[in-house]
């Protein structure tokens, strides 16, 4: 049974299908955190769905890009799907749009990230970056 299944999933992605698991909210506190390296990538624990990534810059970091959008660096809001972990900075995974585009991380400037779940208007997670 086992062999047969992973077959069919093999032969689903192979077909260009995606199979998408549905996953459940986020409603407590989530443990974020980031991996940097080609792209900097955002994930989190427990494995829950998020509505929306908000990347800003702190005010006395005194980066030119965000200040057109109110400190904002990155705005990532859910569309039709949560966002899952493993979300890459500036990327907006299917199903989801770029409300402020990404502006160019700099290094030594002060971020704060901030993990938004459905119906919670504070964040369930923050995590501070300094790349």
């Amino acid at each position: 049974m086992r062999t047969c299944l992973a077959f069919v999933i093999i032969v689903t992605a192979a077909c260009g299908r995606e199979t998408v698991t549905p996953i459940a909210a986020c409603i407590d506190t989530i443990t974020p955190s980031l991996v940097e390296g080609t792209s900097t990538r955002f994930t989190w624990t427990p494995l829950c769905g998020l509505n929306q990534v908000i990347v800003t810059q702190a005010p006395s970091a005194g980066g030119t890009c965000p200040s057109a959008n109110a400190g904002v660096s990155w705005n990532l809001k859910a569309g039709t799907r949560l966002l899952v972990p493993a979300v890459d900075y500036g990327v907006a995974p299917a199903g989801s749009e770029n409300v402020v585009p990404a502006c160019p991380i700099e290094a030594g400037k002060a971020y704060r990230v901030d993990f938004l779940a459905p119906g919670n208007p504070q964040p369930v997670g923050v995590l501070a970056w300094n790349p």
